[in-house]
């Protein structure tokens, strides 16, 4: 009861209400604000993380396709002993092998 009597006391003074709504407007575009800069700043954040994390799963993909083909290099063309017609061959292979290489790295 008491505070109904003390609402009834303002009303009648005629207490300016347009001050105390334009407060309160003001401070809830304040916040408002803030939190669509802090939503801003959400989605630049995953934008940046997105790309961090695919330029990291891009640079495991290349290691270990470049340690397979460090592999097979070290594996099938190391030979003590080589003829003219098989090393005329195995560079053609590794052209053909660098040539993919170079492809693979464009894109």
């Amino acid at each position: 009861m008491k505070s109904n009597f003390g609402c009834l006391v303002v009303l009648r003074r005629d207490f300016d209400c347009a001050s105390l709504r334009q407060a309160y407007t003001t401070a809830m575009q304040t916040q408002w604000g803030w939190l669509l800069q802090l939503t801003v700043c959400l989605e630049t954040h995953m934008r940046h993380a997105a790309a961090y994390h695919g330029w990291w799963d891009q640079a495991r993909e290349t290691d270990a396709y470049l340690g397979a083909q460090a592999n097979r290099l070290n594996s099938y063309y190391t030979r003590p002993h080589v003829s003219l017609d098989e090393g005329e061959k195995l560079m053609r292979e590794m052209e053909v092998s660098h040539g993919a290489g170079k492809s693979r790295n464009q894109t």
